[in-house]
């Protein structure tokens, strides 16, 4: 009889034959392997830090996303534009209350100028009665034409030892239909001539 056994591997042991791929073992899988970071050559210049800008975000503040937007509540819609509508009108009526002060005393000043002018020449001696007043107007008109509208004058008061010279006229009015009034006067004692 024929033995058909397997025939056995050398050293007493059996298994598959040689070439079979019965009882193999799949060959390990190798891990991957990651890219290797940039080395620095040795005296190369660092790049440049990055510049806040679109390409380069700025960088996170601490607490930036801790803190929420304040939004205004429904009643504090339109507060802003409230404040405007009173500020406003006030700031401005202010500013035209001092430009028209500024005014009013320009033509007073001018007015009291005219006034001065007007006694000194009435008040030398032997002057004629309406060197006052005239010279006053003129003076008036000279240097205060931007100042003292319509301006006018006159002697009354005036008498045997005292000159008095009135001059009247308007301040330019930034407000249509005001009328600023100004008058001024000036008085002083006559020349003449005494005896020791």
């Amino acid at each position: 009889m024929t033995d058909r056994r397997r025939p056995r591997r050398p050293g007493g042991r059996s298994g598959p034959a040689p070439g079979s791929l019965a009882g193999s073992r799949a060959p390990a899988s190798r891990p991957a392997l990651l890219p290797a970071s940039p080395v620095a050559e040795p005296g190369a210049v660092p790049p440049p830090p990055c510049q806040p800008g679109p390409g380069c975000p700025l960088p996170d503040r601490p607490g930036s996303q801790e803190r929420a937007p304040a939004r205004s509540g429904p009643g504090e819609r339109g507060a802003l534009t409230l404040s405007y509508v009173i500020i406003v009108p006030v700031f401005l009526a202010a500013l035209l209350f001092i430009a028209q002060f500024a005014l009013w005393y320009l033509a007073r000043e001018a007015a009291l100028a005219a006034a001065r002018q007007g006694t000194d020449a009435a008040r030398q001696f032997s002057a004629p009665r309406q060197a006052g007043p005239e010279t006053a107007v003129a003076f008036a008109r000279r240097h205060g034409s931007g100042f003292l509208l319509s301006p006018a004058a006159s002697a009354a008061g005036s008498g045997q030892a005292t000159v008095q010279i009135t001059v009247t006229g308007e301040a330019p009015s930034l407000v249509p239909g005001l009328t600023v009034r100004v008058r001024e006067v000036a008085r002083a004692p006559v020349e003449r001539f005494t005896t020791p």
